[in-house]
């Protein structure tokens, strides 16, 4: 798929239809990984103080919102319309 280019077996979680092919650092990894994504997706946007819920979200998903915020940020600073 095209996905993990560049990566190892060592830094790549990779799994398939019948389970994991390497061993999580921790039982929470998947989690862990996703809570990140969002957090670096966001920081695109800038700083600022929020409370983010994602549920099934993936990095298109994140950056969509990342960049709303920003144009919103951007727009309410110049004093101009969000659309």
């Amino acid at each position: 798929m095209g996905l993990g280019l560049g990566g190892t077996i060592e830094n790549v979680i990779v799994y398939n239809d019948e389970g994991w092919l390497n061993k999580l650092n921790y039982p929470d990894e998947l989690v862990r990984h996703k809570i990140l994504d969002v957090i670096g997706d966001m920081r695109l946007a800038g700083i600022f103080n929020c409370h983010i819920v994602a549920a099934a979200s993936g990095h298109a998903l994140n950056t969509q919102l990342a960049k709303k915020i920003f144009l919103g940020t951007r727009n309410r600073e110049l004093g101009t319309s969000s659309d």
